[in-house]
Formats: C-alpha cells, sequence, structure tokens
C-alpha cells in the first residue's frame, strides 16, 4: 500500500477542507492496514487445527522451486530475474541462484540456518547484506515462522490466522483466507515490516501431489522498501539429504 507524502503544495490549496476531511479516512486505513490486528479469539479446542491449517504454505520436505522475479525497487526501478531455489525446511538450509533472463548467473549463495557463504556474486548481488536481505526473504516466504504460537483467532472477513512471536518486538502472522490463498505479515514493534501474499491462480502440481501458489507477491514495507512478484515455473520434491555445501 503506497501512501502519498504530505508536501506544501499537496495540502495548502483552495478547498483545503475538502481535502482534509479526505485524508483523514485515508489516513487511519492506512494506519489499520499496517498495525498488529485485532483477533476474534476461539475455542481452545479448535487451535490445533488452524495450527495444522497455517502450515499448509510451508513445503515439509525438501524442495527445488523456480520462479519468474519481477522486482520493483526504491525509486520504481524495476528488474526481470529467474530465481532456482533449493530449500529443506527441516533443516533451514536454502541453495539460491539468481539468474539474467539471458541466463547469466548474477548471484549465487547458500544459508545455512542463518549463516550465508556466497559462492558467486556480480555487482550489486555481490554483498553480504544484499545475500542476507536474499536468504531471510526466502525463509519468510517458505520455512515456518520460528517462535512459539501466541494466539490463534480469526479476522473481520473471517481469515484464520495463527501468531507466532519470536522475541519482544517482532510477531509474525499466518493468515488463510477462505478461498483457499494464504498470506504471511511480520510486524516489528507492532507496525507491518513485511508482508507475502500468495494467489492461486494458475496451479502448477508437483510430483508428490502438494500444491504451490501459482504466483506470490513479497512486500518489504519498511524504508528503502521493494516488492518481487515469483510466478512459478516449476516446483520439484528433492532427496530428503542436506544441500550440497
Amino acid at each position: 500500500m503506497t501512501v502519498a507524502r504530505e508536501s506544501e503544495k499537496g495540502i495548502f490549496f483552495p478547498g483545503k477542507k475538502r481535502l482534509a476531511a479526505l485524508f483523514v479516512p485515508v489516513l487511519f486505513l492506512v494506519v489499520s492496514c499496517t498495525a498488529l490486528p485485532e483477533l476474534k479469539p476461539v475455542d481452545r479446542s479448535l487451535v490445533s487445527g488452524f495450527k495444522k491449517e497455517c502450515g499448509l504454505p510451508f513445503p515439509e520436505g525438501p524442495y527445488q522451486l523456480v520462479h519468474s522475479i519481477e522486482a520493483i525497487m526504491p525509486g520504481g526501478r524495476g528488474a526481470s530475474l529467474i530465481g532456482i531455489t533449493d530449500l529443506s525446511p527441516p533443516l533451514r538450509t536454502i541453495h539460491c541462484v539468481i539468474l539474467s533472463i539471458e541466463g547469466l548467473v548474477l548471484f549465487d549463495g547458500i544459508s545455512r540456518k542463518g549463516e550465508v557463504s556466497i559462492r558467486r556474486g556480480i555487482r550489486p548481488f555481490d554483498s553480504r547484506e544484499f545475500a542476507r536481505g536474499l536468504m531471510n526473504d526466502i525463509g519468510f516466504v517458505f520455512f515456518p515462522p520460528e517462535g512459539d504460537l501466541s494466539d490463534a483467532g480469526v479476522l473481520r472477513n473471517s481469515s484464520r490466522v495463527c501468531r507466532y512471536r519470536k522475541d519482544a518486538i517482532t510477531v509474525v502472522d499466518v493468515i488463510t483466507d477462505p478461498d483457499g490463498n494464504w498470506e504471511i505479515r511480520q510486524y516489528r514493534n507492532g507496525s507491518l515490516s513485511r508482508s507475502a501474499r500468495a494467489l492461486f491462480n494458475g496451479l502448477v502440481p508437483d510430483g508428490s501431489e502438494k500444491t504451490f501458489p501459482g504466483m506470490i507477491e513479497l512486500t518489504v514495507h519498511k524504508a528503502p522498501g521493494y516488492t518481487l512478484t515469483l510466478r512459478l515455473i516449476r516446483a520439484e520434491p528433492l532427496n530428503p539429504e542436506p544441500l550440497n555445501p
């Protein structure tokens, strides 16, 4: 969600009272969309079912996922890339290769439980900051949240929510919608910092009959911010063994 910045020219001009009347509800909507939402509690007997449903977005075993990636960076700059990701959720291990549309390897790196190593990188994909950010994004989308399940409930639109608390300032909501889509939201200090929205348009089935969303939109809301749109090309299960070092 994009909010226009306030400026002298944007606020003070003839008809400013009418603008203020429009701006206040819009500002309220923006704040309500980015703040940690209140959950309607559910009976304790239903929590285990909620937890099982909230695990559906995350693959249980090792997979290789191939996506086309459309990146919108700060300032509106765009890029088209291909991502090949081998991941093992039980081991929290990621091997990711980013290629140009022409097939040039721009980045090749591995993360093992948060420890990141770069095999190959071409500027600006060669920095450790980029590598850590990339691995954090992948883990956020495909690995179950770290931390304890602190709450479960429903939103006003009847979506089910599992709320995990990693530490004193970090909360992750896993949301499953009535239409079968899902969303993951990360809040820091009560404000939305990162979100991933999955849409199951154009399902791509893999060999184990588990289906992955045809499109995932990942947004980092904190400055400088960016958006990645991932469209699934292929999903294949891997052998249940550690990824190559």
